[in-house]
């Protein structure tokens, strides 16, 4: 790819064979010395005869860093631009590998958060996201990928390389490269999240919603705490951006609301689309979807 940054890199790499031709999906990374701009794409290669590798398509991000795929769809780990744009994981129906569709997408918590290697097995996607430790998301229905549970790596520990092996039950062994802390074996538990030796486990079902949906003016956003402590409730647009935050205060257990006007955090009106509202307390984080249309 003619790329003109001063720094490209290469990380994730996937072949696939489709409609007898094979493919290569590439996370490329680039990085430009002057301004410090960072950007990148996933390439899909037709390396069907490798002394003629085609470049038919590519799939804009934020930073990619690793793929994986099952069955029609690709999975994408995003770095995130920081200071702007927090990592995560995008969902791509590649049937057809020349005009790739992307279905949804997940974020991390605000930027610096990161997201490093990537595994999927049946319908949860294993993410390692760097001191954000271990997440697991479901992405049965690929428009709405939902974070089911995750384990928080002690401050200064990374998670960085990941790879699954099968246990003999329905979810698998989850192998997590850790600086500091090493070898990490996880096994997602369902339906409360990841058990590890000391039995840490999360529940995530908050009762998360926005009503009307779609909303023209005012949308209210209702949860519910299982325990009382720290509680943020951000906005972020489709690209993750952060648009405004509406929650970021010690909140007591039980029922909660609060309406958002379609403000940013400088009290502009945003323009229609769709946007992301993710909850987060001590122990879990919810993201979910509304559509604004004026």
């Amino acid at each position: 790819a003619p790329y003109t940054s001063d720094l490209v890199l290469t990380y994730g790499l996937k072949v696939k064979d489709i409609d007898n031709k094979r493919y290569a999906f590439v996370a490329v990374f680039c990085y430009s010395f002057t301004g410090g701009t960072e950007y990148g794409d996933v390439l899909i290669l037709d390396v069907t005869d490798p002394t003629n590798i085609i470049e038919i398509s590519n799939i804009p991000g934020n930073r990619p860093y690793d793929v994986d795929i099952s069955g029609n769809y690709l999975y994408i780990s995003e770095s995130g631009v920081f200071p702007d744009i927090a990592g995560g994981i995008k969902v791509v129906d590649i049937t057809d590998p020349s005009d790739p569709i992307e279905k949804g997408s997940w974020l991390l918590a605000d930027p610096p958060a990161t997201g490093f290697d990537i595994a999927v097995s049946g319908n949860m996607v294993y993410l390692a996201a760097a001191a954000d430790g271990l997440r697991v998301i479901d992405v049965s229905y690929p428009d709405n990928p939902t974070e089911v549970g995750y384990f928080n790596t002690l401050y200064g520990t990374s998670a960085r390389g990941i790879t699954l092996k099968e246990s003999g039950s329905e979810y698998p062994y989850v192998l997590v490269a850790s600086s500091n802390n090493g070898l990490m074996i996880f096994q997602y538990v369902k339906p409360v999240g990841i058990e590890n030796n000391n039995k840490y486990t999360v529940e995530p079902d908050m009762h998360l919603t926005s009503y009307p949906n779609p909303f023209s003016s005012n949308a209210t956003i209702s949860y519910k705490l299982k325990e009382p402590g720290k509680t943020v409730l951000n906005i972020y647009n489709i690209q993750g951006q952060l648009i405004n935050t509406m929650v970021d205060e010690y909140q007591e257990s039980g029922k909660h609301s609060i309406i958002w006007n379609g403000n940013d955090k400088n009290g502009k009106k945003v323009t229609n689309g769709t946007y992301l509202y993710k909850l987060l307390t001590g122990t879990t984080s919810v993201t979910k979807k509304m559509l604004l249309l004026n």
